[in-house]
């Protein structure tokens, strides 16, 4: 019996010799033939990834001017500034097509197309003392956004109402103008936006509005101010709790933007669903991204005011 378990034991460790080996090899084998196919589709798929990304950003380029076929921005700001600035066609494209928009960047701008048409309007403060809007309506102007008032660029940042608001407010509604409302804010922190919002909310008392309730959110460049070190996300938390604060109380809330702070500050996924009052003083707007007003120029020349004013145009959806 001994003799016989020591023969098994023999017989069992040269098996294994042979077979561990041999599976060893076949597993390294079967590995080498999954993965060579594995690696190659993966770099199939990432070139064609590739592809399919740069045709992406080329159609992109081609409809948006600003944006080159290498996936960048390239805009200049008021002051004649360029910029090359990353693009993000993650965020809400606009589908205007600016052939079909007209006019005279001083005065009148149209836009009409299948999708969209468009109506002519200002926006105004204490700068603008004497209107006459019965002129200013019978010349086309269909809707006017007003001052209602602002905050204080110094330490204390006191908020103030428009000194023209009541009155531009009464005007413009006894000539039938539709009336917006934009709020110039130098909040520092989302407790400010909030108090801004409830100062807005306080000085309409219930007031309708046809046209929304625009957050404006200025950087100060000539001067001292207490938001030039706000960081892009504060900025983007800021108008996200101004708006939220204005829609509860049943007003349509917007954000004024323009393309510096499209592409340094606001995070826009955040703020898009509000809409966007975008200010660009180019032949045409540069931003790729959506929005519904487009302020084109602070200086119009409208009868019945003085001096030079802001004009504006609003994007209506066709089947609106």
């Amino acid at each position: 019996m001994k003799k016989q378990n020591q023969s098994n034991k023999s017989i069992y460790c040269i098996i294994s010799g042979m077979v561990i080996p041999f599976l060893i090899f076949a597993i390294v084998c079967l590995k080498a033939r999954i993965s060579v196919p594995f690696e190659k589709n993966m770099e199939t798929f990432s070139a064609e990834r590739e592809t399919e990304e740069k045709k992406s950003i080329s159609e992109l380029s081609e409809k948006y001017a600003a944006v080159d076929d290498s996936g960048k921005i390239h805009f200049t700001d008021a002051c004649g500034s360029t910029f090359e600035v990353g693009f993000h066609p993650e965020y809400r494209l606009h589908s205007y097509d600016w052939s079909y928009l007209s006019g005279n960047k001083h005065g009148k701008m149209t836009y009409s197309d299948e999708n969209f048409t468009s109506r002519w309007g200002i926006d105004v403060s204490k700068y603008q003392q004497s209107v006459d809007w019965k002129s200013v309506k019978s010349q086309g102007i269909s809707f006017a956004i007003l001052r209602i008032g602002y905050r204080g660029y110094g330490q204390k940042g006191k908020i103030c109402s428009d000194e023209m608001f009541e009155k531009h407010f009464s005007g413009a509604k006894e000539a039938g103008l539709d009336v917006g409302v934009y709020f110039f804010s130098q909040a520092v922190n989302e407790n400010e936006a909030k108090e801004e919002a409830e100062f807005v909310l306080k000085q309409l008392h219930g007031r309708a509005l046809e046209c929304p309730v625009f957050f404006d959110p200025e950087n100060i460049f000539d001067d001292e101010a207490r938001t030039d070190d706000i960081s892009g996300e504060q900025f983007t938390r800021n108008s996200i709790v101004f708006c939220d604060t204005i829609e509860a109380s049943g007003y349509q809330a917007m954000v004024y933007s323009n393309m510096l702070w499209e592409s340094f500050m606001f995070d826009m996924s955040q703020i898009e669903d509000y809409g966007i009052w975008y200010a660009d003083c180019a032949e045409c707007p540069q931003t790729p991204y959506d929005f519904c007003f487009w302020q084109y120029t602070a200086s119009g020349r409208i009868d019945g005011m003085d001096g030079k004013v802001d004009l504006d145009l609003q994007f209506i959806p066709a089947d609106d």
